[in-house]
């Protein structure tokens, strides 16, 4: 099933006396989604994100092949850092 999506357009849901806010029913199932995140947008917003299934990022994070450049593994920061204006402090 697709979905046309409208800036603007949404649900109106009222927070209970726990401070609890109902996501209604059909935008869960378009969703499919159980942990958000929410960000505060501001006094008058705030968004929910899906949030990444931690288990998955931690097998994601263990799967990366992380190499150096050879040609920069014996570089020393300070040099680098004198390079581009950086100040000692």
């Amino acid at each position: 099933m697709e979905w046309e999506w409208a800036v603007g357009v949404g649900y109106i849901t009222e927070m209970d006396g726990k401070g609890r806010v109902t996501i209604p029913a059909e935008l869960r199932r378009i969703i499919g989604a159980k942990t958000f995140k929410a960000e505060l947008m501001g006094r008058d917003a705030i968004v929910l994100r899906v949030a990444a299934d931690r288990q998955n990022t931690v097998e994601q994070i263990e799967r990366m092949r992380l190499t150096g450049d050879a040609e920069r593994a014996s570089m020393d920061f300070a040099c680098i850092r004198d390079e581009f204006g950086g100040a000692k402090e």
